[in-house]
């Protein structure tokens, strides 16, 4: 969880998106619309054939995987109105426990397709991986986006066991951003069921917008102006009751700065 001081939030953000199930109404519609897409692009094909069936299970394990990827960056994006509807501290637990799931979606992804080809093409594992890196446009940085994934996950769980530096947390949670990155173009350069739908292709980038643009919004266009305005910084902090860290700011005009609990600052 981030420490930190923001300000009151704007009415704006006390919208209808500030309710738990307005969310929850969001994603699951976006849930469905990912498969339906996914079914009427390449899914109904699932019964012709062994092979047809893994790979079905392979796309559709990615595309939803991605997009719980996104949700990821959303939920430690410290956006008000999410905040208002969920709880930072119920954020930080979906935030723990969606990223188990998203990547246990695409490790499955990676399996599923894999066989799948196998079986179509008749070649072992060895024989198949060296296939996708030679014949596949982005299929190499696909890979090597799924192992940043794992290592992000794997090293999390590290660094929250032996205690260390929410720094070396921050720093090993970028290469988030570098794996994104990377199987993006892979998705859009050899996912089947984009091939030639401009609906789920021009709706997959609207999905990515949407979330980048939150991400610049709360976290550098609305955080780092106050930072350097009033130049916060944590003073000192105290153990008090069992669990419970008390931790002192300090900073310039700090009057102000009018503050709630929990949320982004703003100019």
């Amino acid at each position: 969880m981030r420490p930190g001081v923001a300000v009151r939030p704007r009415a704006a953000d006390r919208s209808v998106l500030s309710r738990p199930e307005a969310l929850y109404a969001i994603f699951a519609f976006n849930t469905v619309l990912i498969v339906t897409l996914w079914w009427f692009s390449s899914g109904f094909e699932m019964g012709r054939s062994g092979a047809d069936f893994l790979n079905g299970l392979g796309r559709v394990t990615g595309l939803v995987g991605t997009y719980l990827v996104l949700w990821q960056l959303l939920l430690m994006a410290r956006v008000p109105w999410l905040e208002h509807a969920l709880g930072l501290e119920f954020m930080a637990v979906l935030h723990k426990w969606n990223g188990y799931l998203a990547i246990g979606l695409l490790v499955a992804h990676g399996v599923f397709q894999t066989l799948g080809y196998q079986l179509g093409d008749g070649k072992d594992v060895a024989a198949q991986l060296a296939d996708f890196i030679s014949s596949y446009e982005g299929m190499l940085a696909a890979i090597v986006a799924l192992g940043l994934f794992g290592a992000v996950v794997g090293l999390s769980i590290t660094i929250a066991r032996r205690r260390l530096s929410y720094e070396t947390w921050y720093f090993v949670h970028l290469y988030t951003y570098l794996a994104i990155a990377l199987a993006f173009s892979h998705q859009l350069a050899t996912g089947v069921d984009f091939a030639g739908n401009m609906v789920f292709t021009g709706y997959w980038y609207l999905l990515y917008a949407v979330v980048i643009a939150l991400q610049v919004d709360y976290r550098v266009a609305g955080s780092v102006p106050v930072f350097q305005r009033h130049r916060l910084r944590v003073r000192c902090g105290a153990g008090k009751d069992a669990g419970v860290l008390s931790v002192h700011c300090g900073g310039d005009n700090r009057a102000a700065l009018s503050h709630e609990r929990g949320w982004t600052p703003r100019v």
